[in-house]
């Protein structure tokens, strides 16, 4: 879909190399190509869809039912979504994951407008964001990797 739509924007467009005026981390103004920015946005979506995807993996390894990895997977998808959207201002919230699943914000923008937008969260920054997830990745798929190891699948 961001294949195809990038490709219709450019025939419709053009290649006219639009600027766009970026605050980047909150400190940092930053003029941008405009395409440039949307691969940004294209990989954040890709980082937030890594992050659920080890974290079924290891539920899926964890509970014998296919139906319950998933159930509880999308329950955790919800509660860090309102989690979020609620709780962005508290200083303990940088802890959890759900706190840097969105690199878009870094970038002065939100994904999602209205009341939910989704803002910087106290004591975070891209540097920081990308370690936790790299590091709880890690975690979930080295985990999940062991803990099907000890299976006995036979």
């Amino acid at each position: 879909a961001f294949i195809s739509s990038f490709l219709v924007g450019l025939i419709s467009y053009g290649t006219s190399i639009t600027k766009v005026l970026v605050v980047f981390n909150a400190n940092k103004v930053v003029i941008m190509n405009a395409y440039l920015l949307m691969f940004v946005y294209f990989i954040s979506l890709l980082v937030n869809l890594v992050f659920y995807i080890s974290l079924a993996i290891l539920l899926s390894t964890l509970f014998k039912s296919s139906t319950l990895s998933v159930l509880t997977s999308f329950i955790i998808f919800l509660i860090g979504f309102l989690t979020y959207s609620l709780l962005y201002s508290k200083a303990w919230f940088a802890f959890l994951p759900f706190a840097h699943l969105d690199f878009y914000k870094y970038f002065g923008v939100t994904a999602n407008t209205g009341f939910l937008g989704f803002n910087i969260t106290l004591g975070t920054n891209v540097t920081f964001s990308i370690l936790y997830l790299l590091i709880a990745t890690i975690i979930f798929l080295t985990s999940s990797t062991l803990i099907f190891k000890k299976k006995n699948i036979a």
